[in-house]
């Protein structure tokens, strides 16, 4: 399998503690991973790395073969990379399509309903998910 997205030698420090120490993750295309760890292992810290939405100290953030500038979700974004909080919150009120625009450089804009809900759809259908893109959060 290609490598999609690979973290080398992360170190992350925070005053005297150290987060991340030399941290390496792999992903590889039509795997599936999951992050585990008790509290305080790191786990978020990797992931806003990841995100570009904090600078690593140490260490490299590569997207097939392409380093990611350190620190930039607008990189990150374009790559395709995006990160879902632990705390996330739905609005109820607003559709599944309209609830994926919160966030995005579209919220905002004038953009085809029709082009948000293929691309849930098609999103959905990747993750194995029958998404209903008019359907109301609950």
């Amino acid at each position: 399998m290609d490598t999609v997205f690979n973290l080398a030698a992360i170190t992350k420090r925070f005053a005297e503690n150290v987060a991340l120490d030399g941290v390496d993750l792999t992903l590889r295309a039509g795997s599936v991973h999951g992050v585990l760890g008790e509290n305080g292992a790191g786990k978020t810290t990797l992931m806003r790395i990841a995100a570009g939405l904090v600078r690593p100290d140490a260490g490299t953030v590569t997207i097939e073969g392409r380093p990611l500038p350190a620190g930039s979700p607008a990189e990150a974004a374009r790559a395709g990379l995006a990160m879902v909080h632990q705390h996330f919150m739905l609005v109820p009120t607003l559709t599944v399509a309209e609830n994926f625009l919160i966030g995005r450089r579209e919220w905002g804009q004038v953009v085809s309903r029709r082009r948000v809900a293929a691309r849930v759809t098609e999103l959905g259908g990747r993750t194995g998910l029958d998404v209903d893109p008019a359907a109301r959060v609950v």
